[in-house]
């Protein structure tokens, strides 16, 4: 584990911000491709996609952590308040969570308008 943060942690402080070393971008992107690999094998090794995916978002986080890599700190609302907040609460792209509640939905909507329509079929015909 120690190799593995000294690898991870080659990025360098004095480096601009946003700036890392190719070494912790090989990293990274090798936790990439294991997972591309893990994800095409799924059957093979018998792991569901969202517990593949999971786990290796799990890692990353953990060792960018480890790394230093994510800004802990208080973050500023719109309001100029200082909040301390994990940094794992900012950094989700909440309008893609959005995106992904709203179409989890569409087959129950999708559902409900068939039902819907079903019943209306059926009391039309009832009547005659």
């Amino acid at each position: 584990m120690h190799d593995l943060t000294t690898l991870i942690a080659a990025a360098t402080p004095q480096a601009a911000h946003g700036d890392v070393s190719p070494a912790v971008t090989a990293f990274f992107g090798g936790l990439l491709v294991l997972m591309i690999l893990c994800l095409a094998f799924e059957e093979k090794i018998h792991a569901k996609k969202s517990i593949i995916t999971g786990v290796f978002a799990a890692i990353s986080l953990l060792c960018a952590t480890a790394a230093g890599l994510l800004p802990f700190g208080p973050v500023v609302n719109v309001f100029h308040e200082s909040i301390r907040l994990p940094i794992y609460i900012p950094a989700v792209d909440w309008g893609v969570i959005a995106i992904i509640v709203a179409l989890a939905f569409v087959p129950m909507v999708l559902a409900t308008g068939a039902a819907v329509d079903f019943a209306r079929s059926f009391i039309v015909k009832a009547r005659l």
